[in-house]
């Protein structure tokens, strides 16, 4: 009888490392087709493996997800009385609706068996293998005017992009690497936590990681990508923060005074490199009209300036942004020249809320923000502010994403009301 239970109670916990494993593979996984139409392999093998969690019939607790099942239920809710307002529903919208309700079941499903220490192990390993592997692109284009693969899987990806097209990219302009990711800004959104962890010493240990902290924000800085760079500035300066506070040898003021004046030469030489330049110059200079910049930042913000009264309070429905806009004839000075379904849809996770849900759901969705930070410490709170910022300038709210990023900090969660198991992460 013991052996029959310890038989099933292994079995179990493998389904479990399966699905943190596939879990921290997420951000790679999503960006190949599965075969199946409208769904990534992200989508797919969490979607199995979740299955083959949910059939060892553990107990689910909600305590961790509250926030964000309070979100769902706010946003689905006033979707439908947005559809019913407006008399009529695009077959975009509902698919996009079911889409985000798979991801909060991953999420709920996530926060009763993600394995912290084996996802640990797995994502130190991955974002090192990423970070040589950016830096080896860039070494490699310099010297042979090569481009390093960064197709990996034998299945096609979900953005028609090769190397051929990269390397005409590089000759006009300038060479991004971005390992095996399609985008720069994709490695950037997947080594963010990695840093973080790193600074923290990613388990047991306080020291900190400094190889791998090097290894990663020298990736993350080689990319040239905008939001990887100025949110690992973030996370360091945060950290810094953090750790001058706690340090009894900064109290005095002249002690203080000389550690701001050595932190602001060090930012007056470290902008002043050429990579930073670029960065800079992508957020400072592509505040134009259709720039990718503008699209994310600024323009849904401008649609909901311009909504009716009661979508401004109920807001436009889950995925019917595009088609509302379209609809109406909502013009903002963030568009570009010929305005098509997919630049409508175009905006940021925290203005896409705001504008598919109105006022009353991004309220929800500030009160799952400070639950995240308030419930968090040390580098699960790190991520937490990471993932709220990186908000403002990309959709992750509504992508596969918020499941990678919500599963690693619902792991770090000290809640009251949570009682944490296989968790041996200090939590400073």
């Amino acid at each position: 009888m013991s052996a029959t239970i310890g038989l099933k109670q292994k079995s179990g916990y493998n389904a479990f490392k399966l699905y943190t494993l596939i879990l921290v593979l997420s951000p790679i996984l999503r960006q190949y087709k599965s075969g199946i139409p409208g769904v990534t392999l992200a989508e797919l093998t969490l979607g199995i493996t979740s299955l083959l969690v949910f059939g060892k019939g553990f107990k689910i607790s909600l305590n961790k997800a509250l926030p964000l099942i309070y979100l769902w239920f706010i946003g689905v809710f006033l979707s439908l009385n947005s559809y019913f307002f407006q008399q009529g529903i695009y077959f975009e919208s509902v698919s996009r609706l079911i889409r985000f309700s798979f991801y909060v079941f991953l999420v709920v499903i996530a926060t009763n068996c993600f394995q912290l220490s084996y996802a640990l192990k797995i994502l130190k390993i991955l974002s090192i293998a990423v970070s040589i592997y950016i830096i080896g692109q860039t070494i490699v284009y310099n010297i042979l005017g090569v481009i390093l693969p960064f197709k990996i899987l034998p299945f096609p990806l979900w953005n028609d992009i090769d190397t051929g097209y990269m390397l005409n990219f590089a000759s006009k302009y300038y060479f991004r690497p971005s390992g095996v990711f399609v985008e720069p800004g994709y490695a950037a959104q997947f080594l963010l936590p990695s840093l973080a962890f790193s600074l923290f010493g990613w388990r047991n240990e306080e020291k900190v990681d400094y190889k791998c902290v090097v290894l990663i924000f020298t990736a993350m800085i080689l990319t040239t990508s905008a939001q990887g760079i100025f949110l690992g500035m973030f996370v360091l300066g945060v950290f810094l923060m953090y750790k001058i506070r706690k340090n009894e040898k900064f109290t005095g003021v002249y002690e203080k005074l000389l550690l701001i004046a050595l932190i602001l030469i060090l930012l007056v030489a470290f902008f002043s490199l050429d990579y930073i330049q670029l960065a800079i110059n992508k957020v400072t200079g592509e505040v134009r009209a259709g720039s990718s910049f503008a699209l994310r930042v600024y323009r849904g913000f401008a649609v909901f300036a311009q909504l009716p009264v009661i979508y401004k309070i109920v807001g436009v429905g889950h995925g019917n942004m595009g088609n509302f806009v379209l609809a109406n004839d909502i013009i903002t000075k963030y568009d570009s020249a010929k305005t098509t379904l997919d630049f409508a849809d175009y905006s940021s996770g925290l203005s896409t809320v705001l504008v598919s849900y109105g006022i009353i759901g991004f309220l929800f969705l500030i009160a799952m923000y400070i639950s995240l930070v308030r419930n968090t410490k040390g580098a699960f709170r790190l991520i937490g502010m990471t993932f709220i910022i990186m908000s403002f300038v990309a959709n992750i709210s509504f992508s596969v994403l918020i499941v990678f990023y919500l599963s690693l900090i619902y792991s770090g969660y000290t809640d009251r009301n949570v009682k944490l198991h296989n968790s041996k992460v200090v939590l400073l």
